[in-house]
């Protein structure tokens, strides 16, 4: 779901209708901050089930609405491309496959909770020299919660570079928080 760039993106968002903004509780919040609270509550509606925000479901809708806009489909050509393969090969799929919290799905087969999510460079950042040091401090890259949402399971391991240390590239937050929500979600992805 990316531009077919050459590079990773710097660490510096570049989201879409940043402009855009929608008062709530008082605040006028922009998309982009509304989309990152949608990403915290589904995190702790996960985290702490039967413990949801003390927001109604409007201030909820709106959260979701704008994390839709922020996250729109924008389907690269390799993007096309790997759809077309698992087609050729048999892989039924739907294509940008929307979860009930709101998460596009590159490729999906939602009854089997299977997916294949075609992460462009916009999705990873470049390492610094000294991150495996710093990365060694905070307990490597693994950022599962307990064994049964371990990326592993999700098939995070077997393709992404951001499990690899001696890529030169990681997986930035927002590609990493996505993953592992999916997981938790029960979701297998590729």
């Amino acid at each position: 779901d990316d531009d077919d760039d050459d590079e990773p993106a710097s660490s510096s968002s570049r989201g879409k209708n940043d402009n855009k903004t929608t008062p709530v509780g008082g605040l006028v919040l922009s998309d982009e901050q509304l989309s990152q609270l949608h990403l915290v509550a589904v995190h702790c509606d996960l985290e702490w089930p039967g413990r949801p925000f003390a927001w109604g479901t409007s201030v909820a809708q709106r959260l979701r609405a704008a994390y839709h806009r922020k996250e729109a489909p924008t389907p690269s050509r390799f993007q096309r491309d790997v759809a077309a393969a698992l087609t050729r090969v048999g892989w039924a799929h739907e294509t940008e496959h929307v979860t009930p919290e709101g998460f596009a799905l590159d490729m999906a087969q939602p009854a089997a909770r299977r997916a294949v999510e075609v992460d462009g460079p916009t999705h990873f950042l470049r390492r610094l020299p000294d991150d495996d040091v710093v990365l060694e401090r905070l307990g490597g890259l693994d950022d599962s919660a307990s064994s049964s949402d371990s990326p592993s399971r999700c098939g995070a391991t077997s393709v992404s570079p951001s499990r690899s240390s001696s890529s030169p590239y990681v997986a930035n937050g927002g590609t990493r928080l996505k993953s592992r929500l999916l997981c938790r979600l029960g979701w297998e992805v590729l």
